[in-house]
């Protein structure tokens, strides 16, 4: 059986639905500085505050564990949690756990990476990935960015604003991974990015520069890939992207998602499939260690994620669906196709 299994988050599918009004009244309309894939932004936005009754624990990496085996005595459901970093920040993330978890079967986990000037309570009605969480048995981990020095913003950093934005989030995610691996039982050859805008941008960099734990990620308006992105092995990317983005503009990007095949030596030009008559699939194949660069194309599509009720309104196709996206594990995994 190949080295491959069924990633359960960012894929191509018709709508199915919309979000509910209420959702639509939660969540803030997003707003990113107006960049192309290499330059830097200078507008800010505003975003509703919204609050949460989940409760909040704070706890302290000693070293990299593993949950498996633990208490299986872990709360179903969401809960916003606390990390005091190594750089003496406190960073607060809402982990969503399904009910059919245990401490004894590995479970794949997915990073949900807010965009600039939002937050991860509106990253997880904007994503719509709890829901799958529950239906098909993963963890979700969606984090709170910081607030810009230069913006005034929350956001990830980068290096889209400058020199002057000091914090490490590489290193806040690699505390954050540790946390969750001692405190459940994870896949750690199933371990994914995702996010929107910023969060997209961010969901690339981790797939460069976190390539021993990040076996793919899904990248939304935005992606990045830098000269000195050394994997060290083939990590698998995703990425959606609107041909009337006003943001992120849709011509600064195919070029950054070939060099993702480059770097993983894909076979040439990619092969082209309509998805509908509005998505486009451009698929890189042959790449190495089966890995896969896949971007799909929204005639039409606006700065947000395909499928959201939100606007700027996409047009009719969700980036959150499960069974399209398949990855590979990492390299020399004993784990085979079982989702």
């Amino acid at each position: 059986m190949s080295r491959r299994i069924l990633i359960l988050v960012v894929a191509a599918a018709l709508l199915a639905g919309a979000c509910s009004d209420d959702t639509r009244d939660a969540v803030a309309d997003e707003t990113e500085p107006d960049v192309t894939a290499s330059s830097t932004p200078s507008t800010t936005s505003t975003t509703t505050t919204t609050t949460s009754t989940t409760t909040s624990t704070t706890t302290t990496v000693p070293e990299r564990l593993s949950g498996c085996g633990g208490a299986d005595a872990i709360e179903a459901g969401n809960e916003t949690l606390t990390l005091d970093t190594i750089d003496g920040r406190e960073r607060t993330y809402v982990r969503q756990t399904p009910a059919s978890y245990t401490s004894t079967e590995p479970v794949p986990l997915i990073l949900n990476f807010h965009g600039f000037g939002s937050n991860a309570l509106e990253q997880v009605f904007l994503s719509r990935l709890h829901p799958l969480s529950e239906s098909e048995g993963f963890i979700v981990v969606t984090p709170e960015g910081t607030v810009s020095i230069t913006e005034g913003e929350q956001f990830w950093n980068t290096g889209f604003l400058g020199d002057e934005e000091t914090v490490d989030d590489v290193a806040f995610v690699n505390e954050l991974l540790d946390q969750v691996e001692a405190d459940l039982c994870i896949d750690t050859d199933r371990i994914f990015a995702t996010g929107m805008s910023n969060g997209g941008h961010f969901s690339s960099l981790l797939g460069c520069v976190l390539a021993d734990r990040i076996a793919a990620f899904a990248s939304v308006t935005w992606i990045l890939h830098t000269d000195d992105c050394n994997q060290g092995r083939t990590v698998s990317a995703m990425h959606f992207h609107g041909t009337d983005d006003q943001t992120v503009e849709f011509a600064s990007i195919p070029g950054v998602v070939a060099a993702w095949a480059t770097d993983h030596e894909c076979a040439g030009e990619p092969e082209i499939t309509a998805i509908s008559d509005e998505v486009e699939l451009r698929e890189y194949v042959d790449c190495n260690d089966d890995g896969e660069i896949d971007f799909y194309v929204v005639d039409g599509g606006g700065h947000t994620w395909p499928g959201t009720a939100l606007p700027p309104r996409s047009k009719p196709y969700s980036a959150t669906r499960p069974s399209m996206w398949t990855r590979p594990h990492l390299p020399g995994s004993s784990s085979s196709a079982t989702r």
